[in-house]
């Protein structure tokens, strides 16, 4: 058998070629160790060398991280700023924050999601947490700062509020708001666009007649998540 333990912690040893390759899962959960052992041998076969010394901890790896996103987020500082903010919450559990990104296995985020789950936190804000860890991890690995990133699993049965707005609500609605406000969420309704997205029109986005094949004017919307 390739794996073995070491104290708690489970290691690879395995022949490639003539050459022993040994080293640390950084992990005591035998699942992800056999995933970094594969990875390891697969990294060996491509004659790929990943240094495991080195590895910053996730509180390290903060900086290069938000640099990442602002430079892929740039226009949309809303979606850096969410990124911050959820970067910081894995910070708060120390354990986590102190650990070496190659010793962040399923133990650990566990550990995290109990944890944070009882501070309390709703499910829904916790997801948002794990997704953060859940990119932070697969840039390391992509950059060849860590051998793979584990598989993080998101929790069920999130609390999810829906509300549909009947049209008699919503005549009630805009007949008690104030001029400015009733026109704003007129817009709002009838093009589903964000309340950002509104904020930031311009009036040459706005074209009253109408234009190629549409029937009415149009709004040219800028800086959504769609590409569309």
């Amino acid at each position: 058998m390739s794996l073995f333990k070491r104290g708690n912690v489970w290691w690879y040893k395995f022949m490639h070629r003539g050459q022993m390759f040994v080293g640390t899962t950084g992990t005591t959960n035998r699942n992800d160790a056999k995933q970094k052992e594969a990875d390891a041998k697969t990294d060996a076969y491509k004659g790929i060398t990943v240094s495991r010394k080195d590895a910053p901890t996730l509180r390290e790896f903060e900086q290069r991280f938000m640099t990442e996103i602002q430079a892929r987020r740039s226009e949309h500082p809303k979606t850096v700023t969410f990124y911050k903010q959820k970067y910081a919450s894995l910070l708060t559990f120390e354990r986590l924050a102190d650990a070496p990104l190659d010793r962040i296995g399923h133990e650990l985020i566990s550990q995290f999601t109990v944890w944070y789950l009882n501070k309390p936190r709703e499910r829904a804000t916790v997801n948002r947490s794990l997704a953060t860890l859940r990119r932070a991890l697969r840039l390391a690995a992509k950059w060849r700062i860590i051998q793979s990133a584990p598989q993080i699993e998101m929790l069920g049965d999130e609390n999810q509020r829906t509300f549909v707005l009947s049209r008699e609500m919503e005549r009630t609605y805009l007949q008690g708001c104030p001029t400015h406000l009733a026109n704003f969420a007129a817009l709002s309704l009838q093009t589903g666009c964000r309340e950002s997205e509104i904020l930031e029109l311009q009036w040459k986005d706005i074209t009253w007649e109408p234009v190629g094949k549409s029937k009415l004017g149009i709004i040219h919307v800028r800086g959504t998540k769609s590409k569309n």
